[in-house]
């Protein structure tokens, strides 16, 4: 019996992270939702959203304004309507552009001589 199942997780997050030198040890979690479509052959198949909760923990290294990282995520929903939750965890790779500087007006100052 073959076992289909797609899930869409949605959720909001909190994160705390620690900048030592060039790295950034971060540990994290937050609450939301899973929309899951799943199918069992001729004995159920459905879709449902569940309450779910992710807890990661991670490292970026920053290397100018490109941080690259690798973090472990696990993730949990409560039961499906069929009676089944969702549970898994597993790594991540990531990599991202950041800025420490934000600036309202990029535009110099005219200058006006007499």
């Amino acid at each position: 019996m073959q076992t289909d199942l797609w899930a869409v997780p949605l959720f909001v997050n909190a994160r705390v992270s620690v900048p030592i030198l060039i790295f950034e040890p971060y540990i994290g979690g937050g609450i939301g939702g899973i929309c899951a479509d799943y199918d069992a052959g001729a004995s159920f198949a459905n879709d449902d959203f569940v309450l779910a909760y992710d807890a990661f923990l991670g490292l970026e290294v920053g290397l100018g304004n490109l941080a690259l990282g690798a973090e472990y995520k696990y993730v949990q929903s409560e039961d499906t309507k069929d009676g089944f939750a969702i549970e898994g965890g597993g790594p991540l790779c990531s990599s991202r552009c950041r800025s420490d500087e934000v600036r309202a007006d990029a535009r110099q100052p005219s200058m006006r001589s007499k």
